[in-house]
């Protein structure tokens, strides 16, 4: 179990761009903006105009998980998804830049207008989400070796690095090395490649 926050980035929307398919988002919404020919639909609500629909257009961006006794799980976005490497409509984040560590995080969380929230929809302020990634603590027990000790009933453990266990090969999704960088000792969080889920990462608020 874990908390999943978000980015809320406020942009507008692109009639002549299409929405992709991949953000790493788990709670996005399916189809785009229809244009009428007195204004535009989303989800059964009109809009007179783009102005109008831009006014609540958000996009949103999974920024990671928080399990305790766990790093921060960290998403990374590169200029494009190599994990779709061969799908044009999966490839593209549809972002403006990359997203490609902490400092670009921080540089999005402070940008006016944009909003985090948790899963639960509580806002969380830019202070608060970086804390939650930087200065995560943790006091999970390893034994001699760096490993979480052997519990009963579980056969699988983890490396402990400052009471936090860190996201190892039996972390990764579908098994493939790519996705996941382990930071150095000194971090509270590892990075991971997002972008498998098939939402599409914009929203109204």
């Amino acid at each position: 179990m874990g908390t999943n926050y978000y980015l809320y980035r406020k942009t507008t929307f692109d009639p002549d761009r299409p929405i992709p398919a991949a953000l790493g988002c788990t709670h996005g919404h399916e189809g785009e903006p229809q244009e009428l020919d007195n204004g535009w639909v989303w989800d059964d609500t009109y809009y007179p105009d783009l102005d109008s629909l831009n006014a609540v257009f958000y996009q949103k961006i999974h920024i990671g998980k928080s399990s305790a006794g766990w790093r921060f799980l960290l998403c990374i976005y590169p200029a494009e998804n190599p994990l779709f490497a061969e799908n044009p409509r999966r490839r593209e984040y549809y972002l403006n830049d990359p997203i490609q560590g902490l400092d670009d995080w921080v540089a999005l969380f402070r940008m006016p207008g944009n909003i985090i929230k948790n899963e639960y929809g509580e806002t969380i302020t830019p202070e608060r989400m970086w804390s939650l990634i930087a200065n995560k603590t943790g006091r999970v027990e390893a034994d001699e070796d760096g490993w979480t000790k052997p519990e009963l009933g579980h056969t699988e453990r983890y490396r402990v690095i400052n009471g936090l266990c860190v996201h190892d090969e039996s972390r990764i999704p579908h098994g493939s090395p790519q996705c996941i960088q382990i930071m150095p000792d000194d971090c509270t969080y590892d990075l991971i490649l997002s972008g498998n889920d098939t939402e599409s990462g914009v929203i109204f608020c």
